[in-house]
């Protein structure tokens, strides 16, 4: 009897179930949504309140990334200064120097500070436009403090005022440049020099008349050379040693020679003219021998043997004999094919020849 009295029981209590359990179906939905909002508002008020503070951090960090930059640059001005004013006096004490290598030594390495300075000048310039959009941008995102507001207007003045002082600056420089570049013109050229090919050259002469000349007539060892290249030789033989022979060379022979001597130098090289030789005869530059000159001869007192000269074509050239090795006379005239034993040649070039090899030797080493 029991048990017919419980499954009586349980056939009521089905429907019931089943009716509670579409309820929690149809309402499932609803509750999880109604749980969500709590933190769904809370997410939102954090977004709110984050962002915000994220924007302040970042504009805070440009602000001390552009007192950063500012702060390079006033260092930087202050450093220039002194480099500026180092310059100056350095340049007045190599003026006081006489010894021109050492002139044009230090005059070289100053230019070369100077250039720097300039191009330093220069990359300020580029560093401070870029920091200059960087205040315009921070100033134009706006909601800054008053303050900071305050400080970006003051560097915006002292990036005007960096500008003018460097325009001035770099003007300066300028003028510092084209002074040393000036005193190094103004350097008189070494009083000797030895050529590439290993003759040694002596400036003789004053102002305008100053040229150099070889300190004695060439030697036929470096003659020898010259028709070694020609032959094609596998060596030059090229030497000044005091033991080697000159003289027994033609004039033609001795201008071929000086073109050789031209190209290998990269200068002009040529026999002297009877103006020149003048020159050394009164400086007491005198050969051992006599030398060839570039100066046509003509006597004047023989018209007929000069109107025969120009009849058959016939140019003699003044041949400088100041110690009468071959005659009595110190200036005679010769046939350019003319050779003999006392007669060689000596090599002159300007007195700017000397000026550069000394140019080109120390800037080789700086």
């Amino acid at each position: 009897m029991k048990k017919c009295k419980a499954i009586v029981g349980m056939q009521r209590r089905i429907p019931r179930l089943w009716l509670l359990s579409c309820m929690a179906l149809l309402l499932a939905p609803a509750w999880r949504t109604w749980a969500q909002a709590p933190a769904a508002a809370a997410a939102q008020t954090e977004k709110d309140v984050f962002f915000p503070a994220l924007e302040e951090y970042e504009k805070r960090g440009k602000v001390l990334q552009i007192r950063e930059k500012m702060l390079f640059e006033i260092t930087a001005r202050e450093e220039r200064v002194k480099k500026l004013d180092a310059i100056a006096v350095s340049f007045q004490a190599i003026r006081r120097l006489t010894d021109g290598d050492q002139q044009l030594t230090q005059y070289l390495q100053l230019r070369r500070r100077v250039l720097e300075a300039i191009d330093e000048i220069s990359d300020a310039n580029s560093r401070q436009v870029e920091l200059a959009a960087m205040v315009d941008t921070a100033m134009t995102a706006g909601g800054l403090l008053p303050q900071v507001s305050t400080y970006l207007q003051d560097v915006r003045r002292q990036l005007l005022d960096l500008g003018v002082q460097q325009q001035t600056a770099e003007r300066r420089l300028q003028a510092s440049h084209q002074a040393i570049k000036a005193a190094i013109q103004n350097i008189p050229p070494p009083a000797v020099f030895v050529s590439k090919t290993g003759i040694e050259m002596r400036l003789v002469g004053a102002g305008r008349e100053m040229f150099y000349v070889s300190s004695r007539p060439i030697p036929g060892a470096s003659f020898q050379a010259l028709q070694a290249v020609q032959a094609q030789a596998a060596k030059n033989t090229a030497s000044t040693g005091e033991s080697a022979p000159t003289g027994d060379v033609s004039m033609a022979e001795a201008v071929n020679f000086t073109r050789w001597l031209s190209e290998q130098e990269g200068v002009g090289y040529r026999l002297p003219e009877v103006a020149e030789v003048t020159v050394l005869q009164r400086g007491g530059v005198l050969p051992e021998n006599a030398v060839w000159t570039l100066t046509p001869w003509r006597p004047d007192d023989d018209l007929e043997f000069g109107r025969m000269c120009e009849r058959f074509g016939v140019t003699l050239y003044h041949v400088w004999d100041p110690k009468r090795v071959l005659g009595g006379e110190i200036f005679w005239g010769e046939l350019p094919e003319a050779r003999y034993p006392g007669l060689g040649f000596l090599v002159v070039t300007s007195a700017r020849t000397g000026w550069l090899e000394r140019w080109n030797r120390i800037n080789a080493q700086l």
